[in-house]
């Protein structure tokens, strides 16, 4: 089951020269990264939300395991900015670094001034909501356009030492374009954002089919250990029970679909009927999810979430009050981050 007494801030041994470096609560921008080391060389997967944090992130490292001093290949899970910032550490400056190909566009297409300058013009519910992300402790000085070194696409086999690393790409879902990282020796996949622990799951691409796809394909890794990009470790039983949960998901939203609901209609009518799914945290996020998955059934590949960005978060400020003022029993259940 989900590791939530062993989620402190900090590095987590996890055995075999693979390290966790975790962050309660695991709201945005407080992700896990994750460090693989052999043989004095060591593969760092994601950055964090800043280069302060980072710092302090590769410092902690380097107290419990030497290779940590010698970072020299870094692998994206995907292009969200509380995953990449982080890269503009100086200490980071000569690693090699892995992306997609969709995921290295993007990031050129939306270097850290762009997005700083786009979330300063925000108005409205759309400045609430990036001010309710943006924790006072980030520190967004230093940035600089991020260095992508290598590009892949579908799969890359990577070596640390003497340990081989495979990491795969997702087709969209969470973006459009995420990877999860397998380390076949030690038993372990990072997983990126593409899963949570009893937390609902905000596709913000078509389809869940494939969210589905690289979910099952984790599930056949029979990893121990399964680091999502937020919140606490996971084990082969949390991630089933993900995949149950993306399942009954896909299945109520197609009822309601083929029934001529709205996406707000099926929205709303999902939420009062969760089943054992109820007590998940971020209520929210299913509006999504749901608008998603209708263009899924539609046969529409070209909308997604994120296509207005403002919108997008005025939208979650809105859902942030609206869900919880409709359905106060989802947000009534204790010890989710």
């Amino acid at each position: 089951m989900a590791d939530w007494n062993g989620f402190n801030q900090g590095i987590k041994n996890l055995g075999d020269g693979v390290y966790a470096w975790l962050q309660p609560n695991g709201s945005w921008g407080l992700n896990n990264t994750a460090l693989i080391c052999s043989d004095g060389e060591a593969l760092l997967v994601d950055a964090t939300v800043d280069v302060p944090s980072t710092q302090r992130m590769l410092a902690d490292m380097r107290t419990v395991e030497a290779a940590a001093g010698n970072i020299t290949q870094v692998v994206l899970t995907h292009w969200h900015v509380d995953h990449v910032h982080g890269l503009c550490a100086q200490e980071l400056g000569s690693a090699r670094v892995f992306a997609t190909q969709i995921c290295a566009e993007y990031l050129k297409k939306l270097p850290p001034a762009r997005w700083l300058e786009a979330i300063s013009a925000l108005e409205g519910d759309a400045r609430l909501q990036i001010e309710r992300l943006i924790q006072p402790q980030f520190d967004f000085t230093g940035l600089h356009p991020i260095r992508i070194t290598d590009t892949f696409e579908g799969a890359l086999p990577l070596r640390v030492g003497q340990v081989g690393v495979d990491v795969l790409e997702a087709a969209p879902c969470h973006t459009r374009s995420d990877s999860v990282v397998f380390i076949p020796h030690a038993g372990i996949v990072h997983m990126g954002d593409l899963v949570r622990a009893k937390h609902h799951i905000g596709v913000q691409y078509p389809f869940m089919t494939n969210l589905l796809t690289i979910c099952r394909k984790a599930l056949d890794f029979q990893a121990r250990i399964y680091i999502p990009g937020h919140g606490p470790l996971l084990d082969i039983a949390d991630l089933r029970e993900i995949v149950e949960y993306l399942e009954f998901i896909q299945f109520k939203v197609r009822e309601r679909f083929e029934r001529g609901m709205t996406v707000d209609e099926a929205t709303d009518d999902l939420l009062s009927s969760l089943e054992r799914f109820q007590d998940y945290a971020g209520a929210e996020n299913l509006w999504f999810t749901v608008k998603m998955l209708f263009c899924e059934f539609a046969g529409d590949k070209e909308d997604y979430v994120r296509r207005d960005y403002p919108a997008y978060l005025a939208k979650q400020w809105r859902l942030h009050h609206q869900v919880r003022q409709c359905h106060p029993r989802l947000f009534a259940f204790k010890g989710v981050a």
